[in-house]
């Protein structure tokens, strides 16, 4: 899943949630959705340098930032955000030393290999609408987008 994906979930939880479950069930929620067939910064990512996808994924992240502050300025105060997108992006954030810098300490590189066994990429476009699917269903489901 994209960083951005991460973070609105993560929100969405959190905001229904605003106490430590909720910040459990925001990084816990990071494994099963990559589980889902997705795209993501660094699908097919032996294509493109390592400069390259570092810049992508940053871009990601902070549009995730933008999209987290933008659905849930008005709902959670602005630490809340903070720290709920860094904690539902968290693996993400874990395994990104060893993958580009190659730093080989723990717990870098193994949850990078807990990652690899758990993702199922998926190319654009379909790898993209199973994420706005994603968005929008938990959207729905904690209300952040009334019925």
């Amino acid at each position: 899943m994209t960083a951005t994906t991460h973070a609105l979930v993560g929100a969405a939880i959190v905001s229904k949630l605003p106490n430590v479950w909720g910040f459990i069930l925001a990084f816990l929620s990071h494994l099963p959705l990559d589980y889902i067939p997705h795209w993501d910064t660094i699908t097919n990512g032996k294509k493109h340098s390592k400069p390259f996808l570092l810049f992508t994924t940053g871009i990601d992240v902070l549009l995730g930032f933008i999209l987290v502050w933008y659905f849930f300025g008005q709902l959670l105060p602005p630490t809340l955000l903070f720290l709920t997108t860094v904690v539902a992006q968290l693996p993400d954030w874990l395994s990104a030393p060893y993958y580009f810098f190659s730093i080989n300490l723990f717990p870098f590189p193994f949850i990078r290999q807990l990652q690899v066994k758990l993702h199922h990429k998926l190319n654009l476009p379909w790898g993209l609408f199973t994420q706005i699917a994603i968005i929008v269903a938990t959207f729905f489901l904690c209300n952040v987008i009334p019925t």
